[in-house]
């Protein structure tokens, strides 16, 4: 349904709305049923109001001569008031960008800024006229944001509301965390639970699963974003989370047998092309032996 039509059809249905106050107003509440439907819901609703129409010319006998030409003009136009409006909400349409794991993605948008993706993450894209908005439903994106004070930037977590009007800054969404690091500019962060936090170049925040924020932290950019050249860099981290970082990037998981591994230090850099190269590193570093089963790879203390 394209939404053009003639103009002896556009003159038709205009005549139809003037000549009667109980037209107009079931053109109103179209309109207004307008903004609660989707795209996927035009035919639907043009399809109920057509069996309206026919139903009000039966009852009127003679109302609605020529009501068959009238009632597709009308859902032609609905059709292209529908049209018009989402574009008005979503121009650049709700884009969805995902990357598998060990997959890392660079997308540009309509309005010039970039959103690098890294593995297994997943974004929708909604711009409108007064707000751009960009939901990480997962993974982590570093954000190059065009400067446009008239339309800030959002990103949406389930923790929080970025909002931004040009900068660069981080989110890393994982394990029920937000993580937000600014690399230059100014950052709001709207935790939805607690008080807004203003974030300048060299800060970081954690948002919790609750909701709240941390305290702001300094971060060193070169170590939090070396993700983007395929390196993991760590420094006096505890070996169980530098084992939950490399998962993201591997199909087969690492994992520790016993938790008293969890807490030895690991400083040091990773690829996250190569699980072989950095179990055999950890393993070295701490004199561990990996086993290899069918679906993980497990380190555990040498015997002997």
């Amino acid at each position: 349904m394209s939404g053009a039509i003639t103009e002896a059809e556009r003159a038709e249905f205009e005549g139809w709305l003037s000549a009667s106050e109980l037209n107009r107003l079931a053109f109103d509440e179209l309109e207004d049923a307008l903004d609660a439907v989707d795209g996927a819901s035009a035919e639907l609703l043009a399809a109920e109001f057509e069996s309206e129409l026919e139903a009000r010319a039966d009852a009127r006998s003679g109302g609605f001569v020529q009501y068959a030409a009238i009632a597709a003009s009308l859902i032609l136009i609905c059709a292209a008031v529908l049209t018009v409006r989402l574009q008005n909400i979503f121009p650049q349409g709700d884009l969805q960008y995902a990357t598998a794991v060990g997959e890392m993605e660079k997308v540009g948008l309509k309005d010039g800024s970039t959103v690098e993706l890294n593995t297994k993450s997943a974004i929708a894209v909604a711009f409108s006229r007064d707000r751009r908005e960009v939901r990480l439903d997962g993974g982590q994106a570093l954000f190059s944001v065009e400067r446009d004070n008239a339309r800030p930037f959002v990103v949406a977590t389930q923790q929080a509301e970025i909002v931004v009007t040009g900068t660069v800054f981080d989110v890393d969404v994982f394990e029920g965390e937000s993580i937000v690091s600014v690399v230059s500019g100014v950052v709001d962060v709207r935790p939805k639970a607690g008080s807004p936090v203003t974030l300048l170049a060299g800060d970081r925040v954690v948002v919790y699963a609750s909701g709240a924020a941390g305290a702001v932290e300094r971060f060193d950019a070169n170590q939090a974003l070396a993700w983007r050249i395929g390196k993991l860099r760590f420094r006096d981290a505890p070996l169980g989370e530098v084992i939950e970082d490399l998962n993201r990037y591997f199909a087969k998981p690492i994992s520790l047998a016993s938790p008293d591994l969890a807490n030895l230090p690991v400083t040091g850099e990773f690829s996250t092309g190569d699980q072989s190269a950095a179990v055999s590193g950890i393993s070295l570093s701490f004199s561990l032996q990996a086993r290899e089963g069918p679906d993980r790879i497990v380190l555990m203390e040498s015997e002997g």
